[in-house]
């Protein structure tokens, strides 16, 4: 079978016949026998669908149901993420990282992707029951402990590029850098005009203050000691959280990363996942367990003052993700909410750490 007949964009198109022979690449040879399709996120850039099937065979090893991720069925979109290497850092990271870091990632049985970058599909395990939590209510301060763990995880494990010598499609480069600098510059007076009357003129102020600073910014992000592996979007809406063996398991989902400053997931997560009033409480301590996690893990030259030091820096980060993305994509009622949550807690953030101190320094 030729790897793009595998590869799909529409729901119509997971046919039993389709997932037999998908399975096939992960050395499963079973034949299905029903198969259902329930559709569980229809988003801009792609797809996602849980899978619930029987086999011929009577196997009770064989996984009863699955999750499938693929791209939107809108060429103009698969066009954008194709320039923007989106789908190939996620296929990347299940091909080549997932098995080498130290984060949980739920088992991948296919990974797939048309030589354009433009189509690709992700089969993975069903973590049912483990769910989403909602990022609007904020994470407990057991699910940050685990979540900041689990990212210490990643981050040690391949820092400096350490597991990741082969991973030319993961590093970001300066041209793409600038790309993305520039692209908040060109975004800022869209979001402007789509949420400025929601937002209170200080945080207004710090937004310019960003922007008049995101191409140090970008530049500091490939120039800063602490290069690793980063997820780019590591916050509550891309965990799954629940118990497995008695005691609270998390999974990683939604891979978008790339080979650069590490503070950039520390800044996005704790900027955005917690109640501004529960990370006044907790920030300190969640850093301090994010750092004594690296240092547990091998990581020798990063104290804790450069870890909250770029921390601080790093709460530029969701705010540039909200800018860049919240201006141009169709948004629900509830991804309203999201995105100006975390427009607001960053900025929150931001000033109870005294972060401009070191942002105007950039």
């Amino acid at each position: 079978m030729n790897k793009t007949q595998e590869i799909i964009t529409s729901r119509e198109q997971v046919t039993p016949e389709w997932l037999s022979n998908t399975l096939a690449l992960a050395d499963i040879r079973a034949t299905v026998k029903t198969l259902e399709v329930t559709p569980i996120v229809a988003g801009y850039y792609g797809s996602s669908s849980r899978l619930v099937v029987t086999y011929e065979e009577d196997d009770d090893a064989l996984p009863r149901s699955f999750f499938l991720k693929m791209a939107t069925e809108h060429l103009s979109a698969r066009t954008k993420a194709a320039l923007s290497g989106m789908y190939r850092y996620e296929v990347g990271f299940y091909q080549q990282l997932a098995d080498r870091v130290n984060i949980s990632t739920p088992r991948c049985y296919a990974a797939e992707i048309t030589d354009d970058h433009s189509a690709f599909i992700l089969l993975l395990e069903d973590a049912a029951p483990l769910t989403q939590p909602d990022q609007l209510q904020g994470l407990s301060l057991d699910q940050s402990k685990l979540a900041i763990q689990e990212l210490a995880g990643l981050h040690a494990s391949t820092w400096q590029g350490n597991n990741m010598e082969d991973c030319d499609w993961a590093v970001m480069n300066s041209a793409y850098a600038n790309g993305l600098a520039e692209s908040m510059v060109t975004t800022h007076p869209l979001f402007m005009e789509r949420f400025g009357d929601q937002i209170s003129e200080q945080n207004c102020d710090i937004l310019q203050c960003i922007v008049n600073k995101i191409t140090s910014y970008w530049s500091y992000l490939l120039s800063c000691k602490n290069q690793a592996s980063t997820h780019c979007d590591f916050r509550a809406d891309n965990m799954l959280f629940g118990r497995r063996n008695g005691a609270l398991a998390m999974i990683a989902i939604d891979w978008v990363g790339t080979l650069s400053g590490t503070g950039r997931d520390l800044g996005h997560f704790i900027g955005t996942s917690l109640l501004p009033g529960h990370r006044r409480v907790h920030e300190i301590e969640l850093l301090e367990l994010y750092h004594s996690t690296l240092i547990a893990q091998g990581v020798a030259d990063f104290s804790l003052s450069e870890c909250i030091d770029d921390y601080r820096i790093n709460l530029i980060y969701p705010i540039f993700v909200v800018v860049t993305s919240a201006a141009s994509v169709d948004l629900d009622q509830r991804g309203m909410k999201l995105f100006l949550s975390m427009f607001d807690r960053s900025c929150q953030a931001i000033k109870d750490s005294n972060a401009m101190d070191v942002i105007t320094e950039l």
